[in-house]
């Protein structure tokens, strides 16, 4: 009856229609769930089980008495009620439950079984020797002093220069020069034992007794030592105040001073001036290192390759590819090549290829495609790594220090650092490190698509050395061009000989329009 339920029609209406409340079908209500064929397994109580449960109501019954638990139930008690349910909980005894050890691992346990004494521990009985034995040895050595009383006081004088090197208070003296506070080089430097590991025990030896790799460990320790060094004696922070002029718009910011870098700036500018800028330029006219320390206020414009104007940036970005170029050279050449790097010229754009001179054993080096291809991928190799380009100005001491196993270094030195007051400016891209004057562009990472053109030996036949020069040619990162015009004019103009800061004849200058230098430049430029 069910399906007429509220339908509307009267008892007399279902009669004449026919339908009676027999003729109705009663539906049966459809099961909401699948009978339930099997029922799941009980829990049995074990003493393990009722143990964690006890365990965590207690658990749960601390959590809400401890005070950063939060009463959702808030009511507007007195002071002194609060106070009361405070000691009521305070002294609410507390059912504290036993734990049970048995369910840990045999190896927590506590165990009250004693444990053995070590007899290691136990002092050992002497050996009593017989008086005969004494006296024999006793002889035997009074009749070897005898034989060689020479080596009698060979030890005893060692014994003496022992006990003077050993102060009252059983400490080590050490000499006076290492204690003076004027030498802050050498012997704070080596012997600080800052970073120093037992493989850099013979850094300090001859010229001769050190490995290539060796050699730029410890060129990069005293760059590090220096750097911080530097850094720690600016002392009081200074503010200065930098006008930027540029895009987005001009901005004034106050930076560091000695300690705020270009780049720095860049940082508050935009993320796209960091990396597109090359080189800055301070008060319209001083070229800027990306990372070098600013030293008072001035203005400040970002340079990058894409200015109506780029020549600065370009001659800057071609010093720096000599530099990455000698950093190439010394890391694919092998120990027995003998390579020594020597200089690179002043960047000039206009005579199409930067160069890198080195020294070699060999003297006859041709290159083969191989080695061009090879030179080729390592400086892709080391664009790729973006290797932040850093500068410090040390002096001539910690300069030629650095570069005391590289002959050529060791004579150019002398008429740089004079020529600049006594001070010797460095350059570090990774562990690659080089005398320079910069500027440098801010990373490897402006280093596009490059090629290693050509290499020409430069010094005579009967020379003590073998110079040659090693030309290549770079975009950079950004300018793209036509590979077939980067091959075919580009790297065939590198190949030509560059005779920047070569001796040339007088017809040659005029022909090529190239002031006279000696056969090599003796600063590295």
């Amino acid at each position: 009856m069910y399906a007429f339920r509220n339908s509307g029609f009267t008892k007399e209406q279902l009669t004449n229609l026919g339908v009676t409340s027999k003729d109705v079908p009663v539906a049966a209500p459809t099961s909401l769930f699948p009978p339930l064929v099997s029922r799941p397994i009980e829990i049995e109580k074990s003493e393990e089980l009722e143990y964690k449960v006890d365990w965590k109501v207690q658990f749960q019954n601390d959590l809400f008495e401890v005070h950063s638990n939060l009463d959702l139930n808030l009511t507007d008690d007195s002071y002194s009620s609060k106070v009361a349910n405070a000691i009521e909980r305070e002294h609410k005894k507390k059912v504290q439950l036993k734990f049970a050890w048995n369910l840990m691992p045999a190896e927590l346990r506590p165990s009250n079984k004693r444990r053995s004494p070590n007899k290691s521990n136990k002092a050992k009985k002497l050996k009593v020797v017989p008086s005969e034995i004494v006296e024999e040895k006793l002889k035997i050595l009074e009749q070897k002093e005898k034989e060689n009383p020479e080596g009698e006081e060979r030890s005893t004088k060692g014994d003496n220069e022992s006990d003077d090197d050993i102060n009252d208070d059983g400490e080590e003296k050490m000499e006076d020069q290492e204690m003076d506070d004027d030498i802050d080089y050498g012997n704070n430097y080596f012997d600080n034992g800052e970073g120093y590991n037992d493989e850099d025990d013979n850094l300090d030896e001859g010229d001769g007794n050190l490995s290539n790799e060796e050699i730029t460990r410890k060129r990069n320790r005293i760059f590090d030592f220096e750097q911080k060094k530097q850094r720690s004696n600016v002392g009081r922070v200074e503010k200065i105040e930098v006008r930027y002029l540029g895009t987005p718009e001009d901005a004034t910011m106050m930076m560091n001073k000695k300690l705020s870098t270009p780049y720095n700036c860049a940082q508050h500018i935009s993320e796209s001036k960091c990396k597109t800028s090359a080189v800055a330029l301070l008060n319209n006219k001083i070229l800027w290192d990306m990372h070098r320390p600013l030293e008072d206020s001035c203005t400040l414009q970002l340079l990058s390759f894409k200015m109506n104007d780029p020549g600065a940036v370009n001659a800057t970005f071609w010093r720096s590819c000599s530099f990455f170029l000698g950093a190439v050279l010394q890391k694919t050449f092998k120990e027995n090549a003998g390579l020594f790097l020597h200089s690179f010229t002043k960047p000039n754009v206009r005579s199409g290829s930067f160069v890198h001179d080195i020294a070699l054993n060999e003297s006859d080096w041709k290159p083969s495609k191989e080695d061009f291809f090879t030179l080729k991928v390592e400086m892709t190799k080391f664009a790729t790594q973006n290797l932040k380009v850093e500068r410090l100005e040390v002096s001539h001491d910690i300069a030629l220090e650095m570069f005391k196993e590289n002959p050529f270094k060791r004579e150019q030195l002398p008429s740089i650092s004079n020529s600049n007051n006594g001070i010797v400016t460095l350059y570090r891209a990774g562990d690659h490190i080089d005398i320079s004057k910069g500027p440098m562009v801010a990373s490897t990472s402006f280093l596009g698509t490059s090629a290693i053109a050509s290499v020409h030996k430069i010094s005579a036949e009967n020379a003590s050395c073998n110079l040659y020069r090693v030309q290549g040619v770079a975009l950079p990162t950004g300018i793209s061009m036509n590979s077939f015009a980067f091959n075919n004019i580009l790297v065939e103009r590198a190949r030509k000989l560059n005779p920047v800061g070569l001796q040339q004849t007088q017809e040659e200058n005029e022909e090529q329009h190239i002031e006279q230098s000696p056969i090599l430049q003796q600063s590295a430029n």
